[in-house]
């Protein structure tokens, strides 16, 4: 489960670094992706804990401030970029080894993810996993709000292999 909470941040990571700029305050951002890139790394090796990534995505956080990074793209066109890159699916395929499908949507000013289980899970401890990780999750939103200046809320929607909810969360 720890394995897969991992991957499951990763993918949100990503959309938090597909945004570029010139500044030379970018830099410090990328230097920032690059150390997330590694603790997230890092947990998936089990060399790491999770909740080691908040402290780098605080930092994250504070580095796209600092670069000023505020992308004014419509949330719809920005979830419609970040489910086309190569390295989202990279991540989706990596994914569905891990018995996942994950769908990135808007739905108005908020971004979606969706995560569909493709095995039958224990409902109870998917809950819990997403209420043990909610700041992290919240620190991941904050440094998407960050770069993008439209977004609300990001979504975390898990939904069972029949298609039912199981939890949703706005962070």
């Amino acid at each position: 489960m720890k394995k897969l909470l991992a991957i499951l941040l990763a993918v949100l990571m990503m959309a938090a670094f597909t945004a570029c700029g010139d500044d030379s305050a970018v830099s410090d951002l990328q230097d920032a992706a690059d150390t997330t890139s590694k603790v997230l790394s890092d947990i998936l090796n089990g060399d790491a804990d999770p909740d080691d990534l908040e402290d780098t995505m605080n930092q994250l956080e504070s580095a796209a401030q600092n670069a000023g990074v505020k992308l004014d793209t419509e949330i719809a066109d920005y979830a419609k970029q970040l489910s086309e890159s190569a390295e989202f699916k990279q991540t989706v395929e990596t994914m569905k080894q891990q018995f996942l499908d994950v769908v990135v949507t808007s739905d108005g000013d908020d971004l979606v993810y969706r995560y569909t289980y493709t095995v039958e899970v224990d409902k109870e401890l998917v809950k819990q996993a997403l209420q043990q990780s909610a700041s992290t999750y919240e620190a991941s939103a904050n440094a998407l709000r960050a770069m993008l200046s439209k977004l609300n809320k990001v979504v975390i929607e898990f939904y069972s292999m029949d298609g039912s909810l199981i939890v949703s969360e706005k962070f």
